[in-house]
């Protein structure tokens, strides 16, 4: 995956004006276009050459910062806008990594970097520059009692499915378990934020679920169920007007509305 680089708040102004009125857009457009006579925006092609541990990314995050970090198939990539560092698997350094293979970044509130590695979890330490590996015991501080196979940290609170067991979600100090969406035997493979409030679970079975800051289901609805083990992964994307769409991985990618009912702006991921 090659990677460019972006100054990235005109993305994030632009996503907050089309929520309002037509004249603001065509404001934002013009001052973007004053903006770009004044100094164009510039883009930067990163790639192995420039010190990226690996071309293959396979997430990104943006820390609170502004280092953008790239997790890859060999390794950790912090970039400052200069250069790159490199962190790796190391197993005769206890602050090293536990693995190269880097699947997942999350941020959580007090600044520290969760790294997902297959199975297992790193914590990266700002501070000190440095990983803990035992991780056990913070997830135990939340209530879980096992490395959680998913974690996701979003607005709602922190979002921990644990495989055979559930779905856990701490927040404000306390740590709630949702039952009714695994008790058939259903395994939690995305979650994502809606709103504020709301927060969209899918499940290995195609079953989106919309949970309340209560923990109450607002609405659910079942998809489409995946029985075929050699089933290719799918994402789902929600729009507020167009409904729910399905996509296909395969030589010719499918994309297929589907009436839900449900409306939101996430995508969701599962296997």
């Amino acid at each position: 995956m090659l990677i460019f680089v972006i100054q990235t708040h005109y993305i994030y102004i632009m996503k907050r004006i089309m929520r309002s009125r037509p004249l603001l857009v065509i404001l934002f457009m013009l001052a973007v276009v004053a903006s770009a006579a004044a100094g164009p925006l510039r883009f930067k092609h990163i790639e192995a050459g420039d010190g990226l541990s690996n071309n293959k990314v396979n997430c990104i995050l943006k820390d609170k910062e502004g280092f953008m970090w790239f997790g890859t198939s060999s390794g950790l990539n912090r970039y400052d806008g200069y250069n790159i560092k490199v962190y790796r698997g190391d197993p005769a350094d206890s602050t090293a990594l536990s693995d190269s293979y880097v699947d997942k970044l999350l941020q959580g509130d007090d600044g520290r970097m969760w790294v997902h590695m297959g199975d297992s979890y790193s914590v990266y330490d700002p501070v000190h520059d440095r990983f803990d590996n035992n991780v056990l015991p913070e997830f135990r501080k939340m209530g879980v009692n096992a490395i959680p196979v998913n974690m996701n940290i979003l607005p709602t609170g922190i979002w921990m499915s644990v495989r055979n067991d559930g779905l856990y979600r701490y927040k404000n100090g306390r740590t709630d378990k949702l039952t009714p969406l695994t008790s058939d035997g259903r395994e939690i493979t995305g979650v994502t934020v809606v709103d504020d409030s709301v927060t969209a679970v899918i499940d290995n079975r195609g079953r989106i679920s919309l949970i309340d800051d209560d923990l109450a289901v607002l609405a659910s609805a079942e998809t489409f169920g995946v029985d075929n083990p050699h089933q290719e992964d799918m994402w789902l994307f929600a729009a507020r007007r167009t409904g729910l769409c399905r996509h296909n991985q395969g030589f010719l990618p499918e994309l297929r509305q589907l009436d839900t009912g449900i409306f939101s702006k996430s995508f969701l991921f599962f296997r």
